[in-house]
């Protein structure tokens, strides 16, 4: 519908005026597209975080604990997934069988729209329920 109204546009005028109309409507379409893909990455990066924060409160629930073992397990999650957030949990060492420990994960990001960039920070936070009986 938009391209078949610039056609006729083209069509109706043979002269600078439409040329100078096409630029700007051309210049005003890319930074409109870019604003977009800028947004989509956004979004992308939104889903990496959450899922980030999940397998890491699931790491908790399963190890039953908070030491070297999640932070080595949390480093290798790191790697796959691709990002480098700050972690940060409630509690330190033993989590009890049923008992809830929260995990934050936090990504700073610069979100880039042309001419200007906008720092963001995508904060998560999950809850989980530790699954290990402690004697």
């Amino acid at each position: 519908m938009l391209i078949n109204r610039l056609k006729s546009k083209i069509k109706e005028t043979k002269g600078a005026d439409g040329t100078i109309e096409m630029g700007v409507i051309l210049i005003i379409f890319i930074l409109v597209l870019t604003a977009i893909i800028g947004f989509s990455h956004l979004i992308y990066t939104n889903y990496k975080v959450m899922q980030f924060t999940n397998e890491a409160v699931r790491l908790v629930e399963l190890y039953g604990e908070v030491g070297e073992k999640t932070e080595e397990n949390i480093e290798r999650l790191k790697k796959s997934i691709g990002i480098d957030p700050i972690v940060k949990f409630d509690k330190t060492g033993r989590i009890d069988f049923l008992e809830d420990v929260n995990v934050t994960v936090e990504l700073p990001y610069n979100l880039k729209i042309p001419f200007v960039d906008i720092g963001v920070k995508i904060r998560k936070t999950a809850t989980g329920t530790g699954e290990v009986y402690w004697k």
